[in-house]
């Protein structure tokens, strides 16, 4: 089941502290992330997912698509590239 409760990523920034704040939160037991491309930090969201060591299957990570002007195959290219 996924967690009705998630931890937000909007304005962490993407530094080593952003990560680390990310990764404090999943050690914390926080198993949905939320994040959007447009935050600029979804690299870093993935590093700390990667350094928490904790199985990819137990974290719900949700994003957003902003642009409702795309085609259906740039949406799939958009949440490729997210992924």
């Amino acid at each position: 089941m996924m967690p009705v409760i998630g931890f937000g990523t909007y304005k962490i920034e993407n530094n080593e502290l952003g990560k680390e704040v990310i990764l404090e939160a999943l050690n914390q037991g926080y198993r949905h992330i939320d994040k959007a491309k447009i935050y600029g930090n979804e690299q870093i969201v993935g590093q700390a997912i990667k350094e928490s060591k904790i199985y990819r299957s137990e974290i719900f990570v949700t994003t957003k698509l902003w642009d409702n002007e795309l085609t259906k195959e740039q949406y799939l290219q958009e949440i490729d590239s997210s992924l």
